[in-house]
Formats: structure tokens, C-alpha cells, sequence
């Protein structure tokens, strides 16, 4: 077993995770830590970090220190980013933070910083085409993705605290003041030749301000998941939240649920950068990565113990499902019958649930999970299932996607209902979600129903649908008893929902099913 810790050494803050890596593959994170010690305060033109700002990195980092030992960690990735990057005397206090805490600090560059964020974000964001920018303490970078490759990227020496301080812009700045920094960031975006106006991009942000706007747009809106990664923000509601923001004053900036005293002062400075990538791209929304530097870092370790024949995995949704798998223990083939039979059962369904292949994914991967609240117990399992999933970090999934897989799994027993008020998700639900929930859950009930043993007896299933019945025919070459009588049991959700009596046999006794 392996304990990888990774620590991000940035101009604002300094964060550290440790994930526990297991022997099978799976992984989990044991310890987040954070220190907004604004190393690059009042750095200046004359670009030295100054004793105020070291003092309180080396404290943290000494706490962090202290954690890894408690933790016992194997490897530690140590990065320092901007700050440390544009510091004169960068190399005399990496001498020292190292002598403090141990920890051998790789400066790295720009297109590095850029290029670990994209693993971080690729690794856990399903999306083939975006724009990327992690707007850091003293530098941004922008990345441009397409079919999840890079295809120009950059970095900007200008960042939350260095725009602030350079232009003046705490408290209430001049219009002048602000449009000082946006043409200076704007003129850097401009001789990138790659970032072209598209509105059909959408903007992933990392970092903490990005962080902090999602927040205060989460409690403004009063939204049900407390999960950041991959929540979702329309560039109106953006530019409306910014409107309040610029019409209050200094104390009611502090109290602004979501945005934090540490970071009120300078907020006017941290959406200069994100702003004129909007203005460059048109972009009009914003999908939050809860992941970057210390991700990408992570994944990269990971990818090299897997051999992945590169830094990304191929496929995001289905590498995060056998994760939680694997760390709940779930009965991996049964598990995977039960999508066979599920997903046999939706192709024959086709004319009368009239859903589509999104359906289709969502119920492929509600069935691997769907036992997955036995890891806590049996009894209502259905609902520590829904618990888990819901609060568990299911990437590549949208919010939508994830509440859907959740409700699933909370779904799928026969005569045991979900303690759940699907009115609570109401922002994030579609239209017609309620109606796929029920004809996707009881595909899912069925079909766990069919493999009631955990046997896999059931090899195959065939449907007769007429306007009367639904005719299921097993083929099995063992005594199916047991899952006939239990898949009986759905009888009464499909007469209900299809308007056909379900009739359940063994194919020997209707051969014309097949």
C-alpha cells in the first residue's frame, strides 16, 4: 500500500493531499490541507518574497510536515509554482524550506503548471473540447483542450494578488484601475493565436477563486449538492452575481456567504483574467474543476504503476465507477451480470421506454454500483447505496448524471422504497427525469431480480411484447427457481408502468422465445 502526498506550493495558498493507494488499484484521499499564506504578497517590482509571507509558508509547511508523518507517506511530490518561479530569491528560500521540512521543492514552469492542470482535470472530466484557465496567486493559464488533447496553451504572469497589488484594486477600485488590468491581461490573451472566439466551449476553472464564485452562486441559488467539481455556472449568473458584488461595501464583501474573508480583498483582481477569456472566447458557462495541479500530479503517479499507455486514462466515468467498486467491495461479477441482463432487457424494452444511449450509460453504470450500501449493511443498503454514490467522487458524471445513478441504486429493491424527496433536486433534474427514474429502476430491479442466487444462472434473457403481455423467457442450463419466483416480484411496477402483464418462464417451456 502506498500514501502519495502532493504539495502545491502557490502564491496564494499551499495545499497539500494525501491519497492511500491500494494493492488492487483503487484509491481514496485520507488528508486535504490548506494555508492561504500569500507568498507573493508585496512582492513587488523588485521581485523578492518577503520575511512576513516566508514566515507563514514555512509555518505550514512545517503543520504539513507533521501530517505526513502521522500519515506514514511513501511519496511526496513537492511543486512550487509562480511565486517561487518569478522570486529572485526563490532558490534562498526553497534552500531553507527544505531544511525545515524536508520536502525538495521542483520550480516548475508556466507550460508544466498548465499541462498538470489539464491531467488533473482530463483525468476526472469527461469532456472532449473546452477552454481551461486556474487562476492562481501571481499567474494564470489558459489551456485550449480539443478531443481531449491540448492545443495551445500558455501561461500569464499576472494572477490574483499580483493584479491586485500592481493596479490597486482593493477595496472599491476605479473604473480606470480595473480597465488598467483588463487591457494588460487582454493584450497577453491576444498573441494567442489558438484562443479564438467560440461560443460553444465551454470555460472549466480551477483554483480558488473559480472555487469561491461557485460557492457564492451555490448558496445564492440555494442548491442542493454541496459537490464544487463539475457543478456548473451560466456565464448571467456569473456576470449577475459580480453586479451585486461591485454594489456592496467592504464589511458586506467579508460576510458574502461562499467567498471568505481571506479572499474578499482581493476578489476585483482574481476575475480580471477569467473575464477577459469570456470577452475572448464567448464562452457562455463555466464548469468547476475541483482538480488540478495536485491531481494531475497524483494521476501521473498512478498512470505509471498502471502502465496507461499515456497521462490520461481512456475512459473517465468507467475508471471512477470501478474505483468506488472496488473500494466498497461490491461483488464484482455479480455486479456485472446484472448490467448484462439490464442492459439486454433495455435494448428489448426500446419501443415502449423510448429512452436513448445516455439512458442507456447511466443505467449501465447504476447497475455495477448498485449494491454498493452493502459495504455498510444489508438491511437498507438501498439506501446507504444512494448515500454513497451521492457523496462519493463519481468523475465524469454531471450533477444530473450523478443524482440519476444515485437515485438508481436507491431504486432497485423490490418492495423497499427510497427515503428521498426527489422535489430537493428539483434544480437540477430535467423534465421527464421522473418518468426515466422509474422505467430505468425497474429495469434494474428486474434484472438484479434475475440473478437473485448470484449465480449468473441466468445466461440470457428474451422479451415477446405484445399489447397485452411482456413474455420473458430465461435460458439457463441450471434450476432457475429461484430467480423466476424473484423476478415475478416486478410483475405489478410493469403492468403499472407499461400497461402488459409480465410473464416470466424458462425457455424450455417457450421455446417459440427463441
Amino acid at each position: 500500500m502506498e500514501r502519495i502526498a502532493v504539495v502545491d506550493l502557490g502564491s496564494n495558498s499551499v495545499r497539500m493531499t494525501i491519497t492511500r493507494l491500494f494493492a488492487d488499484g483503487s484509491y481514496r484521499m485520507i488528508e486535504s490541507a490548506r494555508a492561504m499564506v500569500r507568498l507573493s504578497e508585496g512582492m513587488g517590482a523588485e521581485c523578492l518574497l518577503k520575511p512576513e509571507p516566508v514566515a507563514r509558508t514555512l509555518h505550514a509547511l512545517d503543520l504539513f510536515r507533521r501530517l505526513m508523518e502521522a500519515h506514514k507517506v511513501t511519496h511526496v511530490y513537492p511543486v512550487a509554482t509562480a511565486a517561487v518561479r518569478q522570486a529572485l530569491n526563490g532558490e534562498a528560500f526553497l534552500a531553507v524550506a527544505e531544511a525545515r521540512s524536508g520536502l525538495q521543492f521542483q520550480v516548475i514552469t508556466g507550460e508544466e503548471e498548465a499541462q498538470l492542470d489539464f491531467l488533473g482535470v482530463a483525468n476526472t472530466v469527461s469532456l472532449p473540447d473546452y477552454v481551461m484557465i486556474d487562476i492562481g496567486g501571481a499567474s494564470t493559464e489558459i489551456a485550449v483542450v480539443r478531443d481531449r488533447a491540448v492545443v495551445g496553451k500558455t501561461s500569464i504572469p499576472w494572477g490574483a494578488v499580483n493584479l491586485t497589488e500592481r493596479f490597486e484594486l482593493k477595496g472599491k477600485p476605479s473604473k480606470k484601475r480595473i480597465h488598467a488590468a483588463e487591457n494588460t491581461v487582454s493584450g497577453l490573451l491576444d498573441a494567442c493565436g489558438w484562443l479564438t472566439f467560440d461560443t460553444a466551449l465551454p470555460i472549466v476553472g480551477l483554483g480558488g477563486t473559480i472555487r469561491a464564485l461557485a460557492k457564492a452562486d451555490r448558496k445564492r441559488r440555494e442548491y442542493p449538492l454541496e459537490w464544487l467539481h463539475q457543478y456548473e455556472m451560466s456565464v448571467c449568473q456569473l456576470t449577475e452575481f459580480l453586479a451585486e458584488w461591485d454594489g456592496l461595501g467592504a464589511n458586506a464583501r467579508k460576510d458574502m456567504p461562499g467567498i471568505g474573508k481571506e479572499r474578499s480583498d482581493i476578489l476585483a483582481g482574481a476575475v480580471i483574467p477569467l473575464k477577459c477569456l469570456l470577452r475572448r472566447t464567448g464562452a457562455e458557462r463555466i464548469l468547476v474543476s475541483g482538480n488540478g495541479i495536485r491531481e494531475g500530479l497524483f494521476y501521473r503517479h498512478l498512470g505509471g504503476r498502471q502502465d496507461w499507455p499515456g497521462e490520461i486514462m481512456e475512459d473517465v466515468r468507467g475508471h471512477s465507477v470501478l474505483n468506488i467498486m472496488k473500494l466498497h467491495e461490491t461483488d464484482t461479477p455479480h455486479a456485472r451480470h446484472v448490467k448484462e441482463l439490464a442492459l439486454s432487457l433495455f435494448d428489448q424494452l426500446a419501443r415502449l421506454h423510448e429512452q436513448d444511449s445516455a439512458a442507456r450509460d447511466l443505467l449501465t453504470h447504476a447497475s455495477l454500483l448498485h449494491d454498493a450500501g452493502m459495504h455498510l449493511d444489508y438491511y437498507n443498503h438501498q439506501q446507504h447505496g444512494f448515500y454513497l454514490i451521492l457523496n462519493s467522487e463519481l468523475n465524469g458524471f454531471t450533477h444530473r448524471e450523478k443524482v440519476l445513478v444515485a437515485l438508481l441504486c436507491g431504486m432497485h429493491r423490490v418492495n423497499a422504497e427510497l427515503k428521498a424527496d426527489l422535489r430537493e433536486f428539483d434544480l437540477i433534474l430535467a423534465d421527464g427525469d421522473k418518468a426515466l427514474l422509474r422505467r430505468l429502476s425497474l429495469i434494474l430491479m428486474l434484472a438484479e431480480q434475475l440473478d437473485r442466487g448470484e449465480s449468473g444462472a441466468v445466461r440470457e434473457v428474451r422479451l415477446l411484447i405484445s399489447d397485452k403481455n411482456i413474455r420473458l423467457s430465461v435460458k439457463s442450463d441450471a434450476e432457475v427457481l429461484l430467480e423466476l419466483e424473484a423476478a415475478a416480484l416486478c410483475g405489478t411496477g410493469f403492468e403499472r408502468e407499461y400497461g402488459r402483464k409480465l410473464e416470466i418462464g424458462k425457455a424450455s417451456v417457450w421455446e417459440d422465445a427463441f
